[in-house]
């Protein structure tokens, strides 16, 4: 499996993002993964809440991007092979406001 390094870079959109979703009730919003494994860092932000849409409570790889902005060449071969391994066709979630989160979580 392809491993993306871990990038120091914070899109210029993610505290924003993070600041919404805590408004909005979701308090598990993780934004540092620089302590997770690789394979797991790869990704800009985990949200663990209860998924509306799926009836359980969910932990959400999210890859946040500026509006307009796509995955990278790395980002969509690394969540290719995840999708591979049955990570579902949508996680991770791209998301260039908190209410693509919301809407993935079933929240009005």
């Amino acid at each position: 499996m392809t491993y993306r390094p871990h990038h120091p870079r914070t899109d210029a959109n993610q505290s924003e993002i993070r600041a919404d979703l805590v408004a909005c009730g979701f308090p598990h919003v993780w934004c540092d993964v620089s302590s997770l494994p690789v394979r797991l860092a790869g990704v800009d932000v985990y949200v663990y809440a209860y998924s509306f849409k799926h009836g359980r409570v969910m932990c959400l790889p999210v890859e946040v991007k500026m509006p307009g902005e796509d995955l990278n060449e790395n980002e969509r071969k690394f969540w290719a092979e995840v999708a591979e391994l049955g990570g579902g066709g949508d996680i991770p979630l791209k998301a260039e406001y908190a209410e693509d989160i919301l809407r993935w979580f079933g929240r009005p």
